[in-house]
């Protein structure tokens, strides 16, 4: 029992100290600490119809805002949660191709991103199970779960092979 609580207790630090190298911006510190423990990170992005919480009844409301913040506080007490964050529902979207400023974020879509989660797990499928843990998923919410990239893909040419890559880990799982 004792070696349990210990090796707890060191998993706990050593997230603790990886969250401090994070808020130091220390990326190669970071970077390291991340490949010796076999740790990777991974975004969850939020996307949801602006309507998807209308026929909710204020009560269901407040339940599910508690689901969220439970989900959140012991992901965060776990060490799998970075960062995360709502984001508010009026942005601006820049277009290069034609320099024109659209209202928005969503000013053509049906679909919106709310927020996002940025997780520090061991793989894909630890991101997976987490994602589909998210309280919105009833209401219509989707979550995409995204490995991130030390550099573009699309930039070094990989960008079709993460695509199959993404893919064929998610049949798998």
């Amino acid at each position: 029992m004792w070696k349990a609580e210990s090796n707890l207790g060191l998993f706990i630090c050593s997230f603790k100290w990886l969250l401090a190298r994070v808020k130091e911006q220390d990326p190669k510190k970071v970077a390291e600490f991340m490949t010796e423990n076999n740790l990777s990170s991974h975004m969850l992005i939020f996307r949801d119809a602006p309507s998807s919480y209308q026929p909710i009844s204020p009560e269901d409301r407040e339940e599910l805002l508690r689901q969220w913040n439970a989900w959140q506080e012991r992901l965060t007490a776990e060490g799998k949660l970075q960062q995360g964050q709502p984001l508010a529902s009026m942005g601006r979207l820049i277009s290069s191709a034609n320099g024109r400023l659209i209202d928005g974020p969503f000013a053509e879509s049906k679909e919106a991103i709310g927020g996002f989660f940025l997780l520090t797990v061991a793989d894909l499928e630890a991101a997976i199970e987490i994602a589909k843990q998210c309280p919105g998923l009833p209401f219509g919410l989707t979550v995409e779960v995204r490995p991130m990239a030390q550099n573009c893909p699309t930039l070094r040419g990989e960008g079709a092979a993460g695509v199959q890559e993404l893919q064929q880990a998610e049949s798998n799982s």
